[in-house]
């Protein structure tokens, strides 16, 4: 006898795309520091002299909350962000190739950076088949995260960058070869860009 009703009635699929919204929407826990991170004591407000100072941001999300996303200047590891955590790095003025990456996907950012500039990034999730995964974009000038900046700043947890040894040094080593990789795609593709004109106001 052949079956006429559909396996699913209109109440359950209802509820499944009520709950995936609700998933979506909802902000979810402050995730626990990385064993790659250390909490910052304090936040600098500007770059030392001579400096360009860097913030990346990952607002709560549900999706993927137990994660992280590790984030890289060039084949240095910078940051190891969790769920609604903001870490800040110091670096030297000039070009850089910020790279996020996660379980399926990649992200890249090449920077032009000046000297006494703040500047701003969102990690937030991305599509993927597997394990959720995320992506990293600029703040840029016209951004819509632009006016969001301020209020991470207050509510998220902070980190500061720590020197790559013990496991961080270990960790760092393993993927230094895949972020060559990535760095060479960037130049043979249309990446995104932060630079003069996208400081924070």
């Amino acid at each position: 006898m052949l079956l006429t009703r559909p396996f699913c009635s209109r109440p359950v699929l209802a509820l499944v795309a009520l709950l995936a919204l609700l998933s979506v929407g909802c902000k979810g826990p402050v995730g626990k520091t990385s064993r790659y991170a250390r909490q910052a004591t304090s936040v600098p407000d500007a770059p030392p002299e001579g400096k360009s100072l860097v913030f990346i941001h990952r607002p709560r999300k549900n999706s993927g909350h137990f994660l992280y996303a590790n984030i890289w200047d060039g084949k240095r590891f910078i940051a190891d962000v969790g769920n609604g955590h903001t870490s800040y790095y110091v670096c030297d003025p000039g070009e850089h190739y910020f790279i996020l990456r996660s379980v399926e996907n990649t992200s890249t950012i090449r920077g032009d950076l000046e000297a006494g500039g703040v500047y701003d990034f969102v990690v937030r999730p991305a599509f993927s088949w597997i394990v959720v995964s995320f992506k990293m974009d600029p703040i840029g000038a016209d951004s819509g995260f632009r006016d969001d900046v301020e209020g991470w700043m207050q509510e998220h947890l902070m980190h500061e960058p720590i020197e790559p040894v013990g496991d961080a040094l270990e960790f760092q080593t393993s993927k230094a070869q895949d972020t060559e990789t990535l760095i060479g795609r960037y130049d043979q593709e249309d990446g995104k860009r932060i630079g003069p004109g996208d400081e924070r106001r």
